[in-house]
């Protein structure tokens, strides 16, 4: 057995496929270990993009909410004001 190897639960899954004597070898180990990181990736890539998605549509509809109320109106009178140079 490895040194590294402490067996602290004998009905561990990985124990039991470990030390059950079906054939196999160390890379069909790191193909399991590859493949939940990248199922981890995923799932987390997939939350990342609909809490940001949900975050921004928020954001969105809260500032259409504040400015509907605002109207923008420029006029620009000889007299009064001058718009600065370069402003068009």
């Amino acid at each position: 057995m490895n040194p590294n190897f402490k067996m602290t639960d004998p009905f561990n899954p990985v124990h039991i496929m470990s030390f059950s004597g079906a054939r196999g070898n160390a890379s069909q180990v790191h193909q399991l270990v590859e493949y939940i990181i990248s199922c981890y990736g995923a799932r987390k890539g997939v939350v990342d993009t609909t809490v940001r998605t949900s975050d921004a549509g928020y954001l969105t509809r809260r500032l259409v909410e504040v400015v509907q109320h605002i109207v923008v109106r420029l006029l620009y009178v000889e007299q009064i004001v001058t718009p600065p140079e370069g402003f068009m």
